[in-house]
């Protein structure tokens, strides 16, 4: 099966913070670019094989399955659709961050 990968705005603005960070604070624009290529070609990976990555820490904390996506520490944070054919990476953080948690509104 081939699924529909969909980026939310808040994992999408997290890749960005990333690779900006990487660029200015870092001092280093040309990894920055070529770690931001990393992230979007293994975001293409998972129009194929997104049950192969494990189940994130912040499956415990949604009534959703989350699973995550690692490239170089830095996780990306999705579910899996399997009846729309849809993976929907919902967001993004570095991997010795805390897991992240619902909002009041989500629980």
């Amino acid at each position: 099966m081939i699924y529909r990968v969909d980026l939310t705005d808040e994992a999408l603005g997290k890749i960005r913070d990333q690779a900006r960070y990487i660029a200015e604070e870092a001092g280093e624009p040309v990894n920055a670019g070529r770690w931001l290529a990393r992230v979007l070609e293994s975001v293409d990976t998972l129009e194929r094989w997104p049950r192969r990555c494990a189940v994130a820490d912040e499956d415990a904390f949604f009534t959703i399955e989350i699973r995550k996506l690692n490239i170089d520490g830095f996780l990306l944070l999705f579910t899996v659709d399997d009846d729309a054919g849809v993976v929907t990476v919902l967001n993004a953080r570095h991997g010795r961050q805390l897991p992240i948690t619902p909002k009041k509104d989500d629980q």
